[in-house]
């Protein structure tokens, strides 16, 4: 699970934020060798960020002081504006590093689920191309 995984590197890890990341990176290239069709379709990098990756990203071990560590590491987490009302400062921490996460992550494998798509997409033959 991505939080185990999480809490296991960052005591290694001078970048816990850099963890985030890395865990996040694991998570999904390991579902795309696992699920590789699934990968071919084009909401797959969204529904597997927000149902696997954000949920996962605060491990349960995460404290204030964990928190701070990962801002001091990507500050601009400070600038997001959260989608959801925040019930306790704590609740807007958590959903601001985890959407920090979710639009680093996102950057970073569009350009392979893209190719994925397009991939599956000339694979078809022309009669299915105009489903």
């Amino acid at each position: 699970m991505l939080a185990s995984e999480t809490e296991q590197a960052m005591p290694n890890d001078n970048n816990p934020y850099e963890t985030l990341i890395a865990a996040a990176r694991i998570a999904i290239t390991e579902d795309i060798r696992k699920n590789p069709e699934d990968w071919k379709r084009e909401d797959q990098l969204t529904d597997f960020l927000i149902d696997t990756v954000q949920e996962a990203v605060v491990p349960d071990s995460a404290d204030f002081a964990w928190a701070v560590k990962v801002i001091e590491a990507k500050p601009s987490i400070l600038k997001r504006k959260i989608d959801e009302p925040a019930d306790s400062a704590w609740f807007a921490i958590c959903e601001a590093i985890g959407e920090q996460v979710i639009a680093d992550i996102r950057r970073e494998f569009e350009p392979v689920t893209d190719r994925l798509i397009v991939e599956d997409w000339e694979d078809r033959a022309p009669s299915e191309r105009s489903m």
